[in-house]
């Protein structure tokens, strides 16, 4: 898996897939869903951090994931809100760009 820039300013925000990923879709305000190709069997870490136009460096931002179904055999996938604010909701980053890492084990030895 390797790291996916998600323009969340552009709709429809889907992008080319690339080493196991088939697409990223924003659901709504900082609401995603990362589509697999091939299922995995977990997620081990997920980060990540949004981008603000003009700040150095980049304002950090939360993120939640909120499905994790990356065993799923049929449609592996995974969904996450990026949060912001107290109390915390979702929120879509300064200007729209959020950089993630996704970390997904493909063997049970671990």
């Amino acid at each position: 898996m390797t790291s996916e820039v998600i323009n969340a300013t552009t709709s429809p925000v889907t992008i080319n897939p690339s080493n196991g990923l088939a697409s990223i879709t924003k659901n709504g305000t900082g609401d995603f869903t990362l589509a697999l190709q091939d299922p995995y069997v977990r997620l081990l870490d997920f980060t990540g951090l949004g981008v603000s136009d003009g700040i150095n460096p980049p304002t950090p931002i939360a993120v939640a994931v909120t499905v994790d179904d990356v065993a799923n055999q049929n449609t592996p996938a995974l969904s996450f809100y990026t949060v912001a604010g107290d109390p915390a909701a979702p929120a879509d980053p300064g200007d729209g760009i959020v950089l993630v890492t996704v970390t997904l084990a493909n063997s049970t030895a671990l």
